[in-house]
């Protein structure tokens, strides 16, 4: 993987000595070019491209918030939030269709697969409000750290 990234021209070879962690043993050491470093903001930046993996890859993301400058890092929390809502939002469109036709639904209330569909809704929720909690606490730390 060094390879390949040194050889697209995203790092190169650094002077061992300037290392933020040195190792005692023999190791190469490699920074970030200028070329790395747009890519690393494009992939950060990117919110539309692999939605299937949006949580996966916004958690990542997280990790690397502090690179990023604080309008940028707010922009991408919001937009998390927002991607969070409407998870919940369309969870709650299906319960209500539910909820919505009684008369549809009262013949399967007692079947397995009823209840399985229901619980599994009901996780979900539960699973998206948790997500929901975490980013506002993590949108509440970038504000509450001092910016520029």
């Amino acid at each position: 993987m060094l390879n390949k990234l040194n050889k697209t021209g995203l790092i190169q070879e650094a002077n061992p000595e300037n290392a933020p962690f040195p190792s005692e043993r023999s190791s190469r050491t490699y920074e970030i070019t200028d070329k790395g470093k747009d890519r690393f903001y494009e992939l950060m930046m990117e919110t539309e491209k692999g939605l299937g993996n949006y949580q996966k890859s916004f958690h990542t993301k997280t990790a690397y918030l502090d690179f990023l400058c604080y309008e940028d890092q707010v922009y991408l929390v919001d937009h998390y939030i927002r991607y969070c809502q409407k998870a919940i939002d369309h969870i709650k469109e299906q319960q209500l269709e539910f909820d919505e036709n009684p008369d549809q639904i009262q013949p399967m209330q007692n079947t397995y697969f009823f209840q399985t569909i229901q619980g599994l809704m009901d996780h979900q929720m539960n699973r998206w409000k948790l997500e929901f909690e975490w980013i506002s606490h993590v949108k509440q730390q970038i504000k509450d750290e001092p910016h520029n």
